[in-house]
């Protein structure tokens, strides 16, 4: 777990550090901690293909500030949309401010030991969730990073795969083995359902089911084998009445 923390003042930096330190040892963590005094300098270690998975930023600092920061790092491609940004402060009229650049969390100075640790378990959890949801695809194109989230349908056709999402449609080279074998995770995961030999859908992402046609996030309609309609319109109000960690 590689983390970035952004403070002008260098005792802080050193205290978070050890706090940071203390929490993943205690966590059975592995934890690579950089100290940033300037948000310019941590924003210039991205260009040298660094990654960081949480960002701690002091909120106020004289060269930029922590929300300046924190937009700025959103704006970049080397920064992905779930990364957590964590705002330390301790004037309490900049948490609108966080949030409008999406923070994970608000902590006011003094952090405790105890608080720090709570979020950063949390920030972890989502981390997990967050990687166990991607998978690697692929392409004609290349190898293509794809979160089963986002996934409306997954279509097996001219021995290929297709992923349909809301906004694109990311195709796979030839499979060498069953389209069962090769979607085998997608039976584990109780947001997907299986409609015949050759089509998986995501029951998170349906809007409507009217007879065998299928309406997903996307609005488009598809059909499904109409063997399998029946089961596929138990299985969606199943999945919404149950919830969708169930």
């Amino acid at each position: 777990m590689n983390i970035a923390i952004c403070d002008d003042d260098a005792s802080e930096l050193s205290r978070l550090h050890e706090m940071i330190d203390r929490w993943a040892e205690h966590s059975g963590i592995i934890a690579r901690v950089r100290e940033f005094s300037d948000g310019e300098i941590l924003c210039n270690s991205l260009l040298d293909n660094r990654k960081y998975d949480v960002f701690i930023l002091d909120v106020i600092m004289p060269k930029m500030d922590g929300i300046s920061l924190a937009r700025k790092l959103r704006s970049l491609e080397y920064v992905s949309e779930g990364t957590p940004i964590i705002f330390l402060t301790s004037a309490k009229e900049f948490a609108v401010e966080s949030y409008e650049v999406r923070a994970f969390h608000y902590l006011l100075k003094p952090v405790s030991r105890e608080k720090l640790d709570e979020v950063l378990g949390l920030a972890y959890d989502g981390i997990q969730k967050e990687t166990d949801d991607a998978f690697i695809v692929r392409t004609a194109d290349g190898e293509y990073c794809l979160k089963r989230s986002k996934i409306c349908r997954v279509v097996f056709q001219n021995r290929m795969i297709d992923y349909v999402c809301e906004e694109k449609t990311i195709r796979s080279l030839t499979a060498q083995e069953s389209f069962k074998n090769a979607t085998a995770a997608f039976d584990k995961d109780s947001r997907f359902f299986r409609c015949g030999a050759s089509l998986i859908v995501n029951l998170s992402l349906i809007r409507s089911v009217d007879k065998n046609i299928v309406t997903f996030a996307d609005n488009k309609g598809y059909p499904v084998p109409r063997a399998s309609a029946k089961e596929l319109y138990k299985a969606w109000i199943d999945y919404w009445l149950e919830g969708e960690d169930a």
